[in-house]
């Protein structure tokens, strides 16, 4: 009798880790792109940023046109919308795991969460 038991224990200490297991893989880590595209035409440069979410979709947000004459106010216009997206998806739960380039040279940030 005892060995059923023990038998039965077993069974089910496997099936609940199995299932445990199947959580753990649905869990899988997302991530979430943000790029900063420029297009330069002779003296103006046309900002926007590129985000691709965690379900592979992208869409594109508009920023501010730089010119000389504009330049330093586009630009914070430009880094209050890169905030704003930064933000959007740290409420969601993502952190920041990597930034790479510079803001006119292919910037990229990687956000992720568990």
């Amino acid at each position: 009798m005892t060995r059923i038991k023990l038998i039965v224990l077993l069974v089910a200490v496997m099936f609940l880790s199995g299932i445990e297991n199947a959580n753990a893989q649905e869990k899988s880590p997302q991530t979430v792109i943000i790029r900063v595209y420029v297009d330069a035409k002779g003296m103006e440069f046309n900002f926007s940023l590129l985000v691709t979410t965690p379900d592979a979709n992208s869409y594109e947000l508009p920023m501010e046109t730089l010119t000389t004459k504009n330049k330093k106010e586009n630009t914070i216009n430009n880094s209050k919308i890169l905030q704003k997206e930064i933000d959007k998806w740290k409420k969601e739960g993502f952190s920041v795991d990597e930034i790479s380039g510079s803001f006119f040279d292919s910037f990229m940030l990687i956000m992720s969460k568990d």
